[in-house]
């Protein structure tokens, strides 16, 4: 069980390595962290509005 746990986690590691040379999952990163810089601005300039 031990064994199979460590080869699970080498497989999640050399994932992760290879992740870093997939253009795919970078566009797909980036894409997610522009829709989340828009949702952590949506609502601020009502809040700003409102205290004024």
């Amino acid at each position: 069980m031990i064994e199979k746990m460590q080869e699970n986690f080498k497989q999640k590691i050399q994932d992760l390595k290879n992740a870093t040379k997939d253009n795919l999952f970078f566009d797909d990163l980036k894409e997610t962290s522009e829709d989340f810089r828009t949702v952590d601005l949506e609502g601020w300039e009502e809040e700003r509005l409102d205290s004024n």
